[in-house]
């Protein structure tokens, strides 16, 4: 078959595929371009998802990290400030990789096993100077989830993980109100100020 043959039958292909999508869209009552825009997001060989499954989260923080998150802006107003200003940044729900990092030299299979045991793990909340936004210290909301054997394991080792790096972290027992002069307290101690 030559060359214009072979474009001729590609043709008549897709001619017959838009055909069939043009009963099949009348059949179910949607129009082409609607169906076409469908299908273009399904997965297939080419590697295309279908991105109508996602969808935005009502909000970035749990009420519980809110309530708190409130308290810690409240604890790093500056006091002498007539407007406010911080004497640091709250960053919450922040990546662990985004604090601390494994070292470098390790061999590549020494490296991606340190990084797997941080790459998905993240603190509620990361302390930073307002200027530099050098992390002062993390701090972990714990709620009743961190009583369980499993999730104190992981804590402990995380607890090492911060040590080892030199980044201080505060854990906070999760409740409906908080002391600003105890939540203050606890942050001054672990940046050592």
């Amino acid at each position: 078959m030559n060359s214009i043959g072979l474009i001729a039958l590609l043709a008549a292909g897709f001619v017959v595929v838009l055909v069939g999508l043009a009963i099949v869209a009348m059949v179910i009552g949607m129009p082409l371009s609607k169906l076409m825009r469908e299908e273009a997001a399904k997965p297939n060989q080419k590697g295309r998802v279908d991105v109508s499954v996602y969808e935005q989260c009502d909000s970035f923080l749990s009420d519980a990290e809110l309530n708190f998150y409130r308290v810690l802006v409240k604890v790093l107003a500056h006091p002498t400030d007539p407007h406010g200003a911080p004497q640091a940044v709250v960053m919450s729900k922040v990546r662990v990789p985004d604090l601390i990092q494994v070292k470098k030299g390790l061999d590549r299979s020494a490296w991606r096993s340190a990084f797997n045991r941080i790459k998905s793990k993240h603190v509620d909340f990361a302390i930073c100077h307002p200027v530099t936004m050098q992390v002062l210290c993390g701090i972990e909301l714990d709620d009743k989830s961190h009583n369980r054997a499993d999730r104190q394991q992981r804590d402990t080792l995380m607890d090492a993980i911060y040590t080892a790096a030199g980044l201080p972290i505060v854990h906070v027992n999760c409740r409906r109100a908080y002391s600003i002069q105890e939540v203050g307290g606890m942050i001054r101690e672990a940046v050592g100020r």
